[in-house]
């Protein structure tokens, strides 16, 4: 399953996501990368909650740290182009 959604968001981003401001969307990329990975490491044993391989993911993303960083390392940099692209630089528009 999870694999898929890195499939999903990877066409997602490619389609939707405004790659020629990219440099724009660096320092958030970091940020969410670096929490993130930060959120692994500092709550290794105290886990909010722990992602489990269903189907054809234990060959791709066999448990909850490989899960994790394909989150991390793939989704993140496919998403945020996307969100913060279609993002309105207008306030009001910010709130809708």
């Amino acid at each position: 399953m999870q694999s898929s959604f890195v499939l999903f968001f990877i066409i997602l981003g490619l389609l939707f996501g405004k790659w020629r401001r990219y440099q724009e969307y660096y320092p958030t990329l970091l940020f969410w990368v670096t929490g993130n990975l930060l959120y692994e490491v500092l709550l290794f044993h105290h886990r909010v909650w722990v992602f489990h391989p269903v189907g054809i993911d234990h060959l791709f993303l066999p448990d909850h740290l490989m899960v994790s960083l394909g989150i991390t390392l793939i989704i993140y940099p496919f998403v945020i182009p996307v969100l913060l692209g279609r993002l309105s630089l207008h306030v009001s528009g910010r709130l809708w």
